[in-house]
C-alpha cells in the first residue's frame, strides 16, 4: 500500500482538504476474495459468509492504511463486484455523494447502474430483496 499512500499525499497536497472530504475508497472484484470465485454464492448471486468475512477484514486494513496518511479521512470504502453486478448500486450512490453538490445534477441523470438481482436464482429473488429491505 505504500504507493497508494504516497498517491493520497500527493493528492492531499495537491487539492487540499475537499479532496479528502470527498475521497472514496473502492475496491473491485469482490467476487475473487479468498477462498476465490468458486465460493461466490452465484444463486444469490453475493459473496459467501468467509468471502464477507474477508472483504471486511481487508475493507478495515485498507481504512488503516489511508488513515495512517490521512488521519482525518471518514469517507467510504466500498467494496464491489463489476463481474456479478454487487454493489454497484451503492458504488454510484457514494459517487453521487462525494461530487459537490452544485455538480451532481451530472450524476443524477446517469446514474442508472446494472441490477445485481437480475443475476440471482429466480427462486430466492423475493427471499433476498426482503433480507435487503430490512437491513
Amino acid at each position: 500500500m505504500k504507493p497508494e499512500q504516497e498517491a493520497l499525499l500527493l493528492l492531499k497536497n495537491t487539492f487540499g482538504r475537499s479532496f479528502i472530504d470527498r475521497l472514496v475508497i473502492v475496491i473491485n472484484k469482490a467476487d475473487i476474495t479468498a477462498p476465490g470465485e468458486t465460493a461466490w454464492r452465484r444463486d444469490f448471486n453475493m459473496p459467501s459468509l468467509e468471502q464477507q468475512q474477508n472483504i471486511a477484514t481487508f475493507e478495515k486494513y485498507v481504512a488503516d492504511k489511508v488513515k495512517e496518511v490521512l488521519p482525518e479521512w471518514r469517507g467510504k470504502i466500498i467494496s464491489y463486484s463489476a463481474k456479478y453486478r454487487y454493489r454497484l448500486d451503492i458504488l454510484m450512490t457514494a459517487i453521487v455523494e462525494a461530487v459537490p453538490k452544485q455538480r451532481r445534477w451530472v450524476y443524477d441523470r446517469s446514474a442508472d447502474v446494472a441490477d445485481f438481482t437480475e443475476l440471482i436464482e429466480p427462486r430466492y429473488k423475493e427471499y433476498i430483496l426482503s433480507m435487503m429491505k430490512s437491513k
